[in-house]
Order: C-alpha cells, then sequence, then structure tokens
C-alpha cells in the first residue's frame, strides 16, 4: 500500500517579515481599498451589493471600500475546503497547513516531444499534457496546463474543460474568460457528481477569477457570481507586476495584490457568508533595462511575505511561482535550476496551492519534461514536510548497545525495517553506485531519464475513463452551449 501524500510538517514556515511590518503591509492594503479604490464595470452585478455595503462608487465605477468592511469579510470568509477527485472520494484539502501542487497554467505553447521547440498548444497537447499529469504520483490535480491555442472563445474554453475532465480523475483548477464557459463547466461537474447539492458538499474544481491589478471586468464579477451561487471554491489571481502595473517596491507591490484580492474576497462574503475564497495574486518585477520579467529573488521574497501575511490573517496563502521558470525553448540545465528553487521555496514559504508545475518561459509555454521533474522534486518536498520523527523506535538506542562503536548496521532488522520510509526514493536524482549491466542516472544525463519515464507513461497510462452515461450527458451540454 502506498504511503498517504504529505502535504505539509511539522517545522514551522520561514517568515520574512517583523509582527509590526506585516501589519503595516495589510494598512497599507486597507487605504488603496479605502482611498484609491478598485474598478469595477459600472454594468456588473456587483454595484448593488458594494452599495448596499456602504461602498462609495464613482460614476465610472471605482469602488472605494470601508476598512470595517474588509475586516468583516477577511473575518467571516471560509478559511479551508476540501476539493474531491472525479469520483468524490479522495479530497485534497485547501487549509493553512497543506500545500498542494498542480500542473498549469495557461501557457499558449507547448514543447514538441519531437523537435524539442516551442509550438502552439493543441487540443491533443492538453489531453497528453493532463494524462501524464494523472499518472505522476506526487502531482495532486491539474489546472488548465494549457489553452488551445486554434480554437479561441466560448466554444474552445468549453473544449479544455471537457478534455481535461476527460483525461484525469484528479480534481482541478479551471480558469476561461467568457461566462458561458464557466457555467457549462459547472454543468458538466454537475452532471459528473449527479447533482447540484452533491457538487455544492463535494466540489470538484475551483475557479480561478482573473482580474487584472485594482480592476475587476464585467466578466470576472460575473464569475464570482457563479461560483458562489454554485459552492464552487473560488480565489482572484492577477499578475502584479513591479514597476509597470504595480510599485516596483515589494512592499507597494504586496499591498496591490492584497488589495485587489480582498476587493474580490469581499464580494464573495455579500453574495454569501463563510463561502471559500482565498488570495492567488503573484507579485512579479520587471526590469527596467531590459523591460522583461526580472527579480527573480524578489519574487520569492514577495511570495514568501505574502504567504506570512495570509497566514496572520487565518487564511490559506496561495503561491504562484513553483515548479515554474523564466527560461526559454527548452527545458535544459537552466530552466531545470529555476524551477527547483522555485519548488523547494515552498518548503520555506508553506504557501496552500501552487499551480504552475511543468511551466517554462515565463508561464508561456509547457513543457512535459519540467513536469515529470516537478513531480521528483514534490517527492522531495513531501519528505521535507514529513518531518523527523523522534521517539524510542527512531533513536534506536537498543540497536546501538547491540551494534557497539565501530560495528555497522547494514544487516540489521531496524535498518531493514525503517529504510523504505525513512529514506527518500528518487528516480532522477539518484546517487546510487552502477547495477550489473545498467547504467545509473547519474553516469547519464538526467534528461534521458526523463523522456524514458515519459515514453513508458505515454504508452501504458490510461485514466479511467468517464460512464458511457456521463460522457452522453456532456456531449448534451456542450451542444446546448454551442448552439446559445
Amino acid at each position: 500500500m502506498a504511503e498517504p501524500r504529505t502535504y505539509h510538517g511539522g517545522a514551522a514556515p520561514h517568515d520574512v517579515l517583523g509582527e509590526a511590518d506585516v501589519g503595516k503591509v495589510i494598512d497599507a492594503s486597507f487605504q488603496i481599498l479605502g482611498d484609491v479604490g478598485v474598478k469595477f464595470d459600472p454594468k456588473s452585478r456587483a454595484m448593488d451589493p458594494f452599495s448596499d455595503a456602504g461602498c462609495t462608487i464613482s460614476s465610472d465605477g471605482i469602488v472605494r471600500f470601508p476598512r470595517d468592511l474588509v475586516q468583516e469579510a477577511i473575518d467571516s470568509v471560509g478559511r479551508s475546503v476540501k476539493l474531491w477527485d472525479r469520483s468524490g472520494t479522495n479530497p485534497i484539502e485547501f487549509s493553512d497547513g497543506n500545500t498542494i501542487l498542480m500542473a498549469g497554467v495557461t501557457c499558449l505553447n507547448v514543447l514538441d516531444l519531437e523537435s524539442g521547440t516551442p509550438r502552439p498548444a493543441t487540443s491533443e497537447d492538453l489531453a497528453t499534457i493532463t494524462r501524464v499529469a494523472d499518472a505522476l504520483g506526487d502531482i495532486d490535480g491539474v489546472c488548465l496546463p494549457c489553452k488551445i491555442a486554434d480554437r479561441p472563445g466560448v466554444d474552445g474554453e468549453i473544449e479544455e474543460f471537457v478534455t481535461v475532465v476527460s483525461n484525469t480523475t484528479k480534481p482541478l483548477t479551471y480558469l476561461c474568460n467568457d461566462s458561458l464557459a464557466l457555467e457549462a463547466a459547472i454543468e458538466i461537474a454537475t452532471a459528473i457528481r449527479g447533482g447540484p447539492d452533491q457538487l455544492r458538499e463535494r466540489p470538484y474544481f475551483c475557479f480561478m477569477v482573473t482580474p487584472l491589478p485594482l480592476n475587476y471586468l464585467e466578466e470576472n464579477t460575473d464569475h464570482i457570481f457563479l461560483c458562489v451561487e454554485n459552492g464552487i471554491p473560488l480565489f482572484p489571481c492577477t499578475t502584479s507586476v513591479g514597476g509597470a502595473a504595480a510599485p516596483v517596491t515589494i512592499a507597494g507591490n504586496l499591498a496591490h495584490c492584497l488589495a485587489t484580492d480582498f476587493a474580490g474576497l469581499v464580494l464573495t462574503q455579500l453574495l454569501e457568508k463563510g463561502s471559500f475564497c482565498t488570495c492567488g495574486s503573484v507579485p512579479v518585477f520587471i526590469d527596467p533595462a531590459t523591460a522583461e520579467m526580472g527579480g527573480f529573488p524578489e519574487m520569492l521574497l514577495a511570495e514568501r511575505a505574502k504567504s506570512q501575511i495570509l497566514r496572520s490573517l487565518g487564511m490559506p496563502p496561495c503561491g504562484g511561482i513553483a515548479g515554474t521558470s523564466a527560461g526559454r525553448r527548452e527545458f535544459d540545465r537552466y530552466n531545470a535550476c529555476i524551477s527547483t528553487a522555485t519548488m523547494l521555496q515552498t518548503a520555506y514559504s508553506q504557501p496552500g496551492y501552487c499551480w504552475c508545475l511543468g511551466s517554462i518561459d515565463s508561464l508561456m509555454t509547457f513543457s512535459l519534461e519540467a513536469l515529470l521533474y516537478c513531480n521528483e522534486v514534490a517527492g522531495w518536498l513531501r519528505r521535507i514536510w514529513k518531518g523527523i520523527r523522534v521517539d524510542e523506535e527512531t533513536l534506536a538506542l537498543d540497536v546501538t548497545r547491540s551494534v557497539g562503536p565501530g560495528g555497522h548496521y547494514l544487516g540489521e532488522e531496524h535498518t531493514a525495517k525503517h529504510c523504505r520510509t525513512e529514506l527518500w526514493n528518487p528516480k532522477y536524482f539518484r546517487f546510487s553506485a552502477e547495477k550489473s549491466g545498467e547504467a545509473s542516472p547519474n553516469k547519464r544525463e538526467m534528461m534521458s531519464v526523463i523522456e524514458e519515464d515519459l515514453r513508458r507513461i505515454l504508452e501504458t497510462h490510461r485514466p479511467e475513463p468517464l460512464p458511457d452515461s456521463v460522457q452522453s450527458r456532456i456531449h448534451s451540454i456542450v451542444d446546448k452551449f454551442r448552439a446559445s
């Protein structure tokens, strides 16, 4: 029987801010919400709830939030939620103390398996990536790894959800632009669960709302209404680019991220107190000299600070950059290095949710090789999260007395009993000596080992299919939305 996944260990997260500084960043975000405001489309359904709650609303849709209203929403929001797999039997939990790792997110390109060069992603690519993610034991779910490049619009977005649903049994994160696509996804998830009450009780997917920094479009608020009304867990997530759409300083960028997220969170609580919403916006930075993404250590530092701030509010933090890198063209040593750094960052920040595993080129390109590599590093992380068991058995004083000074432990029953549970068993990071007739991975290029493993998965792994009755219902739902 496989050992249960470990999401969190006993060690405390590594905080980077003093308690007073945490309060200053939160206060700055409240001041932005109250003094500057967040722009909402004046035609959106959010205007009535905001007005009724005492917000000040300008004619062009800028909403200014009373401090007490924001604090009340933070206090009432759901602190945790379980996301269930397709069968509704195995949950993962979003909460402070768990870190969920998902393949994603919305890359426009993929690395072609034959040529190794980037090209626009297709429906077949999305199916393949999802099927591989389904096979990887340390990947918890799938967060729409790539878009279908040749099918923009609502039909393509519905096809993306159907493709992911059909190729993994794991829990999902979904995001789209068109509200009709979200309506279709909810109907499909309802058909899979067997009814709306069952979906609300055991959510199958969570939804990522994607506003601009301090700016919610009409479709963003429509998404929030749909999710809250149907019991779909959600989180706002914008990319706040320091030096462009936000201040270049880490503290200023963090305040913008939090203000954007809190605005969406307030709306969820006005619609349904206690509904689940957490804050997923990502502080990144631009290099003024090149106009390209830069500030790598600053991004890691900002993510760690954001996790600390949300944890201080009792909310599960999200971590946006784990498992991704900015390297282009191929999954090479540079990308592996950066991916490792962003993954291992989570051992310190302990975010509740990471959704970018397998992406390179600043989230523009998806690499299956990178996903397998992230799965390996995820196993490394889970061993760290497992922590150190300290008791009479693991202190091993009896066996130490038996072996005595100068002895060895290889033949001891204690070693045989604990070696497989105490030691991480990697596929690609092997340090073992060469076996007879077989070169060990440390004698070959690691990439060739990953490619062999990938070929095996593609040849042998087939996710459990959807029941025929559910497939028929999904086809009917898709046809209905295409007709509309």
